[in-house]
């Protein structure tokens, strides 16, 4: 088990290199050529698919340093019904006010969707490997979607921390 005092800072060294790979991934994906995916991958195309997987093990180490020793609640407190401060934070949002960072926050919430998208993205490209004919067209299908709100996500993820940093800093 991971002790508690280890776990801020592993957490920090994945999201640095969560963020990194992934801001490479969306970056580049443009580059990669389908066609050229199965038959004569070039380098474009071995870059996303190396690095494609890098990122599903980040995320996966991401998402279960973030939910052990009862952390999920911090981001996923919703799932139980516990939405005070997520409705605290959406009024005060709507009065102009930016959101706190507590548990079970708004913040918290988009951090939890921003980590199940991430891992979700990472999971369909390696399925997408895995699998062949109208499975795969799907699976990548799932893929390309998961990205495109993986990067809305990763907007607002961005935009909130800003918001945070510039409100603690004021």
């Amino acid at each position: 088990m991971l002790s508690r005092h280890r776990i801020p800072d592993l957490i920090k060294r994945c999201h640095w290199l969560a963020a990194l790979v992934c801001l490479w991934l969306l970056a580049t994906a443009h580059l990669v050529k389908m066609a050229k995916l199965r038959l004569s991958p070039g380098f474009w195309e071995y870059n996303h698919q190396v690095l494609g997987f890098v990122a599903l093990a980040i995320a996966l180490l991401f998402f279960v340093i973030n939910c052990v020793n009862g952390k999920w609640r911090s981001h996923f407190g919703w799932l139980m019904g516990k939405v005070s401060w997520l409705v605290t934070d959406l009024k005060g949002l709507a009065k102009g006010k930016i959101p706190t960072a507590v548990e079970g926050g708004l913040l918290a919430a988009i951090e939890g969707l921003t980590m199940v998208l991430f891992l979700f993205v990472g999971i369909t490209g390696a399925l997408w490997q895995l699998s062949s004919g109208a499975d795969a067209m799907r699976i990548l299908e799932w893929h390309v979607n998961g990205a495109y709100v993986l990067i809305g996500t990763l907007v607002v993820h961005g935009l909130t921390a800003l918001g945070h940093y510039i409100e603690t800093f004021r």
